[in-house]
């Protein structure tokens, strides 16, 4: 499979191993990003404002790079790339509280805490072991 296939494309899947050569070097541009935009913001926006607008335009930033990679890491293990929405929503909602004011009330730190589940989504499609042979998303990946 070709770099720009692995990136951009939703088709095929993808080993564990291939993710997580493809997906640290991204999430650590994706930090590198959000730091800046948080640093960036600081001075127009109170601190968790700032945490939040600037978790959204990383998540919204980094849906090109992220989602093919983890969408053809569900299709390794013969499941739907639309369990993806699933796992991206707690961290979205905590984003999107953050930047809305809600940070440090009572339903900011609930979303807070629904978001660690996310987290826990995205650690299981990055380890959970791919189906032996041919699924129907196509042939095992090159591992």
């Amino acid at each position: 499979m070709s770099s720009r296939a692995i990136l951009l494309g939703f088709e095929g899947r993808l080993s564990r191993a291939m993710l997580l050569m493809w997906g640290l070097p991204t999430f650590a541009i994706a930090l590198l990003v959000y730091l800046g935009l948080e640093r960036a913001l600081r001075g127009a926006l109170p601190a968790p404002r700032t945490e939040g607008v600037a978790g959204l335009l990383v998540l919204a930033l980094g849906f090109l790079p992220f989602a093919p990679l983890l969408v053809k890491r569900l299709h390794d293990f013969s499941a739907s790339g639309w369990w993806l929405l699933l796992a991206a929503m707690p961290e979205i909602a905590n984003s999107g509280a953050l930047a809305l004011g809600f940070g440090g009330t009572p339903v900011g730190r609930m979303i807070e805490t629904m978001s660690f589940a996310g987290g826990g989504a995205l650690a299981i499609i990055a380890v959970w072991p791919g189906t032996r042979g041919s699924n129907r998303y196509g042939p095992p990946p090159v591992r």
